[in-house]
């Protein structure tokens, strides 16, 4: 599992240069927020203008000691960023304390022991000259370097499950560019490289990913396969597109491969895909509601076994476990013909929460 600094108290979306500070009330829980980090850690906040934009931060300042529970509904005040003027939008950021100053972390990082809190922003909050209406901020943002570029993706901090990064997710995307750019020689068991092969393989390489949710995952690979031009499609529920759709906009100068995100609603009909068929099924955090695994067997199924006379895609699946009832689905995909093999386990910041990585392909006759 990972630690996820947010907002508990949001920052408001407008406030006057007259005021002194904004009010808010930090949080450091597990990715659904159902749990908090009882460990004393030191929290920072930096202010950067996003409007006009400006390369330089404020410096990083020390805004409290997170210790719940006394600190779990603490509210705290931030100063207005300096010299702030009236027309002006800021951006306000948390992250944990660190010497060298404010640090987006790593992706490849989550893939290793002790990876870090990740970070948080604000949306950007208005400097008006009157006084500013009092209406709290509803999104956040969320930021990783890869290679020499930063992946920014939106979250929504409503219950809307599809519009958040979950485990599974983030450990995925951190797997595949550990393996695919910065450890490309570290490779895992033999399905694993298998996998990772197919997805080296520019002849090779068409993707979908089931629950795209935000997008994370195939924003990843984008950048990845960024000169190759690879494919790739991201599919959920149509609740979830409009935000796939502004978190492809907001990268897109960060890859150039194209990517697609496409409703595909497991209980209708597989909809038309591109030519050629998916030749990789990409999934992440799919099997949180049992009561979908007839649905989606049934997805799987149609995208893995393929009427026409093309080679069967292989999945790449990444589970944590929520309830034991879950595993239920490996045992559907069996007598579906679907092999699964579990080809490595993501550790994260905890001993409990563990991400599995299992690569499915379907078995000869």
């Amino acid at each position: 599992m990972y630690w996820y600094l947010s907002f508990l108290r949001p920052p408001p979306k407008s406030v006057s240069v007259t005021e002194d500070c904004i009010q808010i009330t930090p949080q450091i829980a597990n990715d659904l927020r159902t749990e908090l980090r009882y460990v004393p850690t030191d929290i920072g906040y930096v202010w950067q203008r996003v409007q006009p934009a400006s390369s330089q931060d404020d410096a990083l300042e020390h805004l409290t000691t997170w210790t719940p529970p006394q600190s779990t509904y603490k509210t705290l005040s931030v100063p207005l960023p300096t010299d702030v003027k009236p027309g002006q939008s800021w951006r306000l950021g948390l992250e944990t304390m660190n010497p060298d100053g404010p640090n987006v972390p790593s992706l490849a990082s989550f893939a290793c022991p002790n990876p870090p809190i990740v970070p948080v922003w604000s949306a950007p909050i208005q400097f008006i000259q009157g006084a500013a209406p009092a209406v709290k901020q509803d999104r956040i943002q969320r930021e990783w370097m890869i290679a020499e570029d930063t992946l920014r993706v939106i979250e929504q901090t409503s219950f809307d499950l599809d519009k958040k990064i979950w485990d599974s997710g983030l450990a995925l995307s951190a797997w595949l560019w550990y393996h695919l750019i910065d450890h490309a020689d570290r490779l895992p068991n033999d399905d694993g490289e298998k996998l990772l092969s197919r997805l080296r393989d520019p002849e090779d390489r068409t993707i979908l990913e089931l629950g795209g949710g935000t997008g994370l995952v195939s924003h990843v690979l984008r950048q990845a396969f960024d000169k190759l031009g690879c494919p790739i499609v991201t599919t959920d529920l149509d609740t979830a597109i409009p935000l796939m759709e502004e978190n492809i906009a907001l990268n897109r100068t960060r890859g150039q491969g194209p990517i697609k995100a496409q409703i595909l609603n497991w209980d209708e009909p597989l909809p038309s895909l591109q030519d050629p068929w998916p030749s990789i099924i990409i999934a992440a955090d799919v099997t949180y509601n049992t009561a979908s695994f007839p649905s989606l067997l049934r997805t799987l199924c149609s995208l893995m076994k393929p009427t026409s006379a093309v080679e069967a895609p292989m999945l790449l699946l990444a589970y944590k476990e929520r309830d034991p009832g879950e595993r239920e689905l490996w045992e559907m995909l069996r007598k579906e013909g679907i092999r699964m093999t579990n080809v490595d386990v993501i550790q994260g910041a905890e001993e409990e929460g563990v991400v599995e990585l299992w690569v499915g392909s379907v078995e000869s006759p």
